[in-house]
């Protein structure tokens, strides 16, 4: 719908093919940034996406669908907690 709108998706296809080859990804930060514009859902490219990282994901209470090669994830249902720096 807008540049950031864009900027995020690809932003968050960028993180999954990071994670693909292994390195670490900040899912919950990503999500954070989109819920701050008022989103409540986050649709994502993920090719090739590791059964051991959906797990985790599922472990940290993500829900989200997989639809041929995207993850859907919606956190309607979630409250985060604003404002705390780590």
């Amino acid at each position: 719908m807008t540049d950031m709108d864009n900027n995020l998706e690809g932003f968050a296809s960028k993180v999954i093919e990071n994670y693909a080859v292994g390195q670490e990804i900040d899912l919950k930060n990503m999500i954070l940034i989109a819920a701050t514009q008022g989103k409540t859902n986050l649709s994502i490219s993920a090719r090739f996406p590791r059964a051991e990282f959906l797990n985790e994901l599922k472990a940290q209470g993500f829900s989200f669908e997989q639809l041929g090669d995207k993850l859907v994830f919606d956190w309607s249902d979630l409250v985060f907690n604003g404002g705390s720096d780590d």
